[in-house]
Formats: C-alpha cells, sequence, structure tokens
C-alpha cells in the first residue's frame, strides 16, 4: 500500500563536461575572476481552495476537508560567488540566504507534521530559510577534470537528476529543490588522450562517488530543533557515465548503484542499481528547427524500510520515461510531449514499482504540483497518527509527492510564441491518466483495504485535463541585471480519480501566479 519514491541524484554534472575545455587547459597566462551571480524570485498566487481529504464519518460533496489556503507569496534570494581560471579551475559557492512562504491567506497550510517538503509552510524571513547548498572545487589536470566537493547533480533532461537551479527555465511553476551531493569525480576524454586530441574529444568518460547531502529520498542531517543538527539517512553512491556529444546530437548513459541507511534504525535499508539513457538532437529542417529529445530510466533492487504484512523486504522494480519533441522558426515552435511514471499494481506484494520523475521536473502547474500533492500529504500525516497504529509505519516520510509527477501516462502539447524579442507567450494542454489504481493509503487502509480515494470513493484512473497559459517579458536593465516579469494561469478539470464521496465530480480547480524575478 506505500507508494515508493526514488530520486536519485546519481550523475556527473554535464554542464561543466560540456565545455570543450574540461579536460584542455587554457594557457597559463590565463587571467583569473571573480563574480558573484544571484537571484531575486517573488511570487504572489491565487487559486482554489484546494480538496484534500473526506471528512472522517461524513459523506456528501460539502464534507471535505480543504487546503485552507487561497493566497500566498513565496521569495527566495540565492547568490553564487565563483573564483575561476579559464582551464585550470573554478571554486565557487550558492547560498541561499532568504527563503520560503512571506505571506498566506486565514487558515494556511499546516506543514502536515513536517511530512511535506512543499515551499508553503514555514517562514521565509527567519534564519531557517538559509542554506549553503554547494561548496565546490572543479580543477582541470592535463588529463582529466577533478571536482570535489558538495554540489548539484544534474543530468539528461532532470527526469531523476535534477539541480533544481535556473529561474525561468520551466514554462510552469518554479524549481525549488535541487538533488545536492558531496562528491569525488574524475572525468576525462579518453579517445583524445590516446589520438592527441587531433578530432575525437566529442567522448565524455566520467567515475564517481557520492554521499547524497538532500535528495527525495534522503537527507544527510535533520533539524530537530532550530540549528540541531544531526546526522539521519545515510546514502552512499557510486556512478560510471559516458556522454557523446556531436554537431547536432548528444547521447548519454549511466549506471549507479546506491546503498542507503535510514534514521529509523541501522537495518533499514535501500540497495539498488540505476540504469539511465538520454538523448537530443537539434536539426534544421527546410528553413526550421526541429528538436527531439528523451530519457528512460530504470530502477532495480530491494528495501526493507517499506514493507507490509505480507513481505518484510520488497523488490524495487521501477521506470520512467519521457519524450519531447519541437518544430519551430524565429521564437514561435509547436511542442508535444510524452511521459510515463510507472505505478504500483499492488500494494500488498512483495514488489514495489511506483516510480516518480524528480521534483523539480516541472510538467504543469495544479494537478501534480497542486491536487495530488497535497492529497498524499494529508495522507501521509493521517497515516502518522500514533492513534491509528501505535507509531508512524517507515516509509510514511516517503508518501508525500512534493509535486512530483508519480504513477502516469501523460500527454501534453505545447505552443511558444515571441511577436517581440523580449515577449514570450506559452499555452500547453496536459492530459494524464493513472498507469495503476491511485489509491490514497490512509482511506484505503481506513476502509480495510478497499480501492478508495481521497474522498472515500471508488478509485478511478483518469486525473483529468488541465489548461495551462503564461506570459513573460524581459527587461534589460543595468548590466548584468535582468528583470522578468509574468503571469501565469492553469485551469484543472479533474476526471474520476477524484471522484467525490457521493459519485459526483470534483468542482473545477483554478490558480494563477504573478511572477517576478530578477537575475544578474
Amino acid at each position: 500500500m506505500h507508494r515508493f519514491v526514488l530520486a536519485v541524484a546519481l550523475a556527473f554534472s554535464a554542464r561543466a563536461l560540456a565545455d570543450e575545455e574540461a579536460v584542455t587547459p587554457a594557457p597559463s597566462e590565463s587571467p583569473e575572476a571573480f563574480r558573484v551571480d544571484g537571484s531575486y524570485r517573488l511570487r504572489f498566487g491565487d487559486q482554489s481552495d484546494i480538496p484534500i481529504d473526506q471528512v472522517r464519518g461524513a459523506s456528501g460533496p460539502a464534507t471535505f476537508d480543504r487546503l485552507g489556503q487561497t493566497r500566498f507569496s513565496l521569495h527566495r534570494l540565492r547568490i553564487e560567488p565563483k573564483l575561476s581560471q579559464k582551464g585550470k579551475f573554478e571554486f565557487g559557492m550558492q547560498l541561499d540566504l532568504l527563503s520560503g512562504l512571506l505571506s498566506s491567506s486565514p487558515g494556511a497550510a499546516s506543514d502536515f507534521g513536517g511530512l511535506s517538503s512543499a515551499q508553503r509552510s514555514g517562514s521565509g524571513s527567519a534564519l531557517n530559510g538559509f542554506q549553503v547548498r554547494k561548496l565546490y572545487l572543479h580543477y582541470t589536470t592535463p588529463v582529466g577534470l577533478v571536482m570535489l566537493g558538495q554540489m548539484a547533480s544534474e543530468w539528461g533532461l532532470g527526469l531523476i537528476a535534477n539541480a533544481g537551479d535556473g529561474e525561468e527555465n520551466v514554462d510552469f511553476g518554479d524549481k525549488q529543490f535541487g538533488d545536492l551531493v558531496d562528491r569525488v569525480l574524475f572525468a576525462t576524454k579518453p579517445l583524445a588522450l590516446i589520438t592527441g586530441g587531433s578530432n575525437k574529444e566529442d567522448l565524455v568518460l566520467a567515475v564517481g562517488a557520492d554521499i547524497v547531502y538532500s535528495d527525495a529520498t534522503a537527507r544527510l542531517f535533520v533539524d530537530d530543533t532550530q540549528f540541531n543538527f544531526h546526522v539521519a539517512d545515510k546514502a552512499y553512491q557510486g556512478l560510471a557515465a559516458l556522454r557523446w556529444k556531436g554537431e547536432h546530437e548528444e547521447l548519454g548513459v549511466y549506471v549507479a548503484r546506491r546503498h542507503q541507511t535510514f534514521r529509523t534504525a541501522a537495518s533499514d535499508t535501500l540497495d539498488v542499481t540505476v540504469g539511465d539513457a538520454y538523448f537530443r538532437s537539434k536539426e534544421p529542417f527546410f528553413g526550421y528547427n526541429l528538436t527531439s529529445e528523451g530519457e528512460v530510466t530504470v530502477v532495480s533492487g530491494s528495501t526493507n524500510y517499506l514493507r507490509n504484512v505480507n513481505a518484510a523486504t520488497l523488490a524495487v522494480r521501477q521506470a520512467g520515461a519521457v519524450l519531447r519533441a519541437a518544430f519551430g522558426k524565429d521564437g514561435t515552435d509547436g511542442g508535444f510531449e510524452l511521459g510515463y511514471a510507472s505505478g504500483d499494481t499492488n500494494p500488498f506484494d512483495a514488489t514495489a514499482s511506483n516510480f516518480s520523475f524528480n521534483r523539480d521536473y516541472k510538467v504543469s502547474l495544479l494537478l501534480f504540483d497542486e491536487l495530488v500533492a497535497w492529497q498524499s500529504a494529508r495522507s501521509a500525516a493521517r497515516l502518522s497518527d500514533p492513534a491509528l497504529l501505535g507509531q508512524a509505519p517507515n516509509g510514511i516520510n516517503l508518501l508525500p509527492t512534493n509535486g512530483a509527477v508519480t504513477n502516469a501516462l501523460y500527454a501534453k502539447p505545447t505552443i511558444h510564441w515571441r511577436p517581440l524579442p523580449r515577449l514570450q507567450l506559452v499555452g500547453a494542454v496536459l492530459w494524464a491518466r493513472a498507469v495503476n489504481d491511485p489509491l490514497d493509503v490512509y482511506n484505503s487502509f481506513a476502509s480495510g483495504g478497499s480501492r478508495v480515494n481521497a474522498f472515500t470513493a471508488p478509485v478511478g484512473k483518469n486525473y483529468g485535463v488541465e489548461l495551462d497559459g503564461g506570459v513573460s517579458y524581459r527587461f534589460a536593465l543595468s548590466d548584468p541585471l535582468e528583470l522578468v516579469l509574468g503571469l501565469q494561469g492553469g485551469v484543472l478539470l479533474p476526471g474520476d480519480a477524484f471522484t467525490l464521496a457521493d459519485g459526483s465530480a470534483l468542482a473545477t480547480i483554478y490558480g494563477g501566479r504573478a511572477r517576478a524575478t530578477l537575475t544578474w
């Protein structure tokens, strides 16, 4: 009955390795450079009051609990100082000085017992908004690039490993988490070493090892009281990756092995092997640009952290994939995206097969980031009630999705239009369906094992249809300052996965965001 979440931060930094000089040192006279990049984001949200759970012992369309938060404001101040010498080294940091919730409407969302890491709880002005996210050194040797320190992990399209960086690089919503690892990694261009760099410098091989600092499955440190840190989850992983980049194409594959013990007990473990492959292609086509890209991930292993009455150890068998294509010219393009995240056919068997995309892989504005996220958080909070089982079962902290796409098959056409160089309009339609029944864990348990949703109704597989639109304009201020102002809005027509207890349909959900982003 438990949903298994795995978003493993495994891959090396594709950005660093994409630089053709990453393993080809520049002349020694290259000057040192110090710079401080950064951004400040401010967001205002207004949306429907999200229905999250059926009131206990009641029935009917008007008897469910709601999130209680319809208006809110969020912000984040991030700075990134860097000291570098081209072709030799880069020493960098990334600091979040302030982040979180600034204000919200009365009756705002609770923190759900600390089980949801969604962004809309807690103060954004208190000291707990401060975080040292990165502290790293990249050093170029004659034979390759050495990476040491705490850094973000990014691979491919960001389906499973996502740095969470960037402010305006997704159509809807915001990246807000990021997979952080304490890493040692060596990357080289093996064919270039053999041929002396004549014509084979586009193949990169990397091997490395990580201690996971923070991702969807593990947190190295927790803070039970403010600034009272102690070691929690211990996740270690080794990886090997290969990436080839041509004039118009790019291919990458990696394999990684992860061993993790959880904060509950040293005997609670996770052992998985992850295989991932991605591609990108951009080709001219009769004066137009035809782009395509995709990524597929397979996870296999075992865990005894999640268990049920029929199995003390569960086999992990998960898969996820994304395929995207776009066709356009001169700032206007039409695209289409298909996505798949495996579900769990039987929550009572000995297999955990529910895959989750990375939390920072954004598909839409409302369905996964709001409705599914808050319903899963409420279910986890109810299951953690000591009055239910005496103590919270293992794996409850993995139940909230925090906005990740999970147990889903979806299709999304998107249109981008730039009528002016700095003005962009975007529109998208998301259709999503569950791969397997999207059960509400608490309600299914409380009803004696019936397959029901958050409103105690028989569960359906249709998540529904969401219509999203946005507009943004970039203002070039004094170099390097740039201000982006924008609006985003969405309309969610829920499907039968959210049918109410009396059999009626859940009402349409609306949401909007006003956005301001300053970068330098």
